[in-house]
Formats: C-alpha cells, structure tokens, sequence
C-alpha cells in the first residue's frame, strides 16, 4: 500500500505543488467560501492519479505485481483523505494564526463548518470515485457532473417543502449524524469500487 501511495505522490506531484500554492495564498486571504472551493478541490485530486493510471495502461501492469484490489482501490480513497486532511489543517492553521488581526477568534460552529465541509468533501470523493472505477476518468467525470446537478435540484425541492423551524438538533447529535453518514457513505463507495475494478480486471 505505501508503494501505491509514493507511486500516486509523484504522478501527482506537478499538481501537487500548485494546489499547496493556492493553499498558500487562499490562508491569506481568509475567504470562508475561499476556504470551502479549497477543501472540495482537494477531494478532486485523486482524479490527477487516475487519469494518469489510465493513460499509462497502469492497471494491466498492477495485475502482475502483488498488490489486491482493495490496496489498488484504497490507495485512491486514501490519497484523497490526506489531501483533504491536509488542506483542513491548513485553513485551521490559518484561521488561528489570523486571530487577533483583525479577526475574531473562531468559535465552536466555524469549527463545526469547517469538520461539514471536510466531511461533504469525503462524500463527494464516494460518490464520484466508483464512477471513475466503473467508465473512466473523462466520461466518469461528466456522469458525475450530471448525478451532482440533479442531486442538488432534488435536495433544493425537498428543502422547499420542509418546515426546518420544528426540526431541533443539538450539535452533539449533529456532528454525530454528519460523522456516521460520512463514515457509511465512504465504506459503502469502497467496497463498489473494489467490486467494479474486481470485475474489470
């Protein structure tokens, strides 16, 4: 599994040092929506090393070394949560180094944003990986666009006819609830995918 993730560092290591610049600039800037786009953008990369797997015929040559399919699927869902580990960390970072110039010292829900953002992008990474297993990085990508635009719509609509002033959550079950879907999202995605590239191979 390390050789897989080191492998995945260096295809994807020109892209890499883009997105730490950008890191960079945005922890200056002190944008939340800035801070979001960053966060989700990370949970993209993953796609760097695919498309590079799949333009160097990578999985033909991985059949014959000794890896499984769970570390070849894994390798991918786990780059993809120390991207956005690591860009969480950053925007932390930089929110406490900007307390006290002129920024208030962020409170407990900028934390609770923060952990929803990391979380949604980790489901986002669920959903779209099994697509780019199954049909390939181009064309999966453009399902996923489609599957995203039309799960949007259909949560605006149910959002328009619910009365969200009855719903009382505290933020203890809140965070539970937004940890525990994360977490089932994310196995239920793994174990597609291992199952998708398992029949391709």
């Amino acid at each position: 599994m390390r050789g897989l993730l080191i492998k995945d560092a260096y295809t994807m290591i020109k892209e890499t040092k883009l997105f730490l610049i950008f890191a960079v600039i945005i922890s200056f800037i002190q944008n939340d929506f800035l801070f979001s786009y960053a966060i989700f953008y990370s949970a993209m990369l993953p796609l760097t090393a695919l498309s590079y797997d799949e333009r160097s015929k990578w999985n033909k040559l991985a059949d014959m070394l000794p890896y499984s399919a769970k570390d070849i699927v894994g390798s991918k869902y786990i780059i993809g949560y120390l991207c956005v580990f690591c860009m969480s960390f950053l925007v932390f970072c930089g929110k406490i180094l900007f307390t006290g110039l002129n920024h208030p010292m962020p409170g407990a829900e900028d934390w609770m944003v923060l952990l929803g953002v990391a979380c949604a992008s980790t489901i986002i990474q669920s959903v779209n990986l099994p697509f780019m297993f199954w049909i390939g990085v181009e064309r999966g990508r453009y399902l996923f666009i489609l599957f995203s635009v039309t799960a949007i719509i259909a949560s605006l609509t149910c959002l328009e006819h619910m009365d969200l002033t009855r719903i009382q959550i505290t933020p203890g079950v809140l965070l539970s609830g937004i940890l525990t879907f994360t977490i089932v999202c994310n196995l239920i995605s793994f174990l597609v995918s291992k199952r998708i590239y398992q029949k391709k191979s």
